[in-house]
């Protein structure tokens, strides 16, 4: 894997928001890279989508699995090359049987570590019953092809008590924008990050366990220092005002999906080089 580079990416943030991911001056965005992060209440779907290459990370819950096919289609998916279950969580791997189901899922990723059996349990029957290609995987696993590019920092070690430490979290390199995926990760996985040394310029933070006050302490938020943040919400029980203090602090933008719906992120580099970051939302 190459290593994450080390130049400082001038951005300029740039809010559109429309009732569809239309997005202006671009006449094909399936030729375009960007991440889509799925209204899906208070759990995970995101996805990274180019033009020869789609990866899922999460699935979210059951409930929301139909929007999420349909989002595919859309989209014109019938094919995944990765597929990523960050945690064994209903809210991050709910929606991994219909998705199994509707598109060819080339690589399913699973966390080699889990404290709650019952629930690997669930997983694995659906994957098994699929038979899908799948491996484990956990600290030090990544993941390259063109403008994407994603780094599993964590787990290096299995928590036995919180199943959220557990959390693979992913530091991707996509289309000039560097963005952290917390997945649900608590305090004790937010130290371990801010130690690491890639931890640097993050222009995009996916907020860990949807905002609840279990994470993004005020320290987290000054470590790494994002231009934007994204919380899976459903508004009511998260986000935490703490956790969105701690982000607004540090003149962070904050997009809750509660409240958005839909999100999109995309780059565009100008003729001096300059690289824009545009966020695009799409109310349900």
């Amino acid at each position: 894997m190459r290593k994450f580079s080390k130049k400082v990416i001038a951005i300029m943030i740039l809010f559109l928001f429309t009732t569809s991911f239309k997005v202006f001056g671009i006449e094909n965005l399936s030729n375009v890279t960007r991440v889509q992060v799925l209204s899906t209440g208070q759990s995970d779907v995101i996805l990274i989508l180019s033009k020869d290459f789609n990866v899922l990370i999460d699935t979210g819950v059951e409930e929301y699995s139909s929007k999420l096919i349909a989002h595919l289609k859309s989209e014109s998916i019938d094919k995944l090359d990765y597929v990523i279950l960050t945690h064994y969580h209903n809210d991050h791997f709910g929606g991994l049987e219909a998705v199994l189901k509707s598109v060819k899922v080339s690589h399913l990723m699973l966390p080699e570590f889990c404290v709650n059996k019952n629930e690997k349990g669930k997983v694995m029957k659906v994957v098994e019953a699929s038979k899908v290609k799948y491996e484990y995987v956990k600290a030090g696993w990544y993941l390259e092809h063109n403008d994407i590019h994603l780094k599993a920092l964590t787990p290096t070690k299995p928590s036995k008590v919180l199943e959220n430490n557990n959390s693979m979290v992913l530091l991707g390199e996509i289309a000039d924008l560097r963005y952290l995926f917390m997945a649900d990760a608590e305090r004790d996985l937010e130290k371990q990050i801010m130690k690491n040394k890639e931890i640097k310029d993050i222009d995009v933070l996916k907020v860990a366990h949807h905002g609840i006050g279990s994470g993004t302490y005020k320290d987290f938020a000054r470590r790494v220092k994002p231009s934007v943040a994204i919380i899976t919400s459903n508004g009511e029980e998260s986000p935490n005002s703490e956790v969105v203090k701690n982000l607004t602090d540090i003149k962070c933008n904050v997009f809750r999906t509660d409240q958005y719906g839909d999100i999109m992120v995309l780059s565009e580099k100008d003729d001096a080089g300059v690289v824009h970051l545009e966020v695009y939302s799409r109310k349900n």
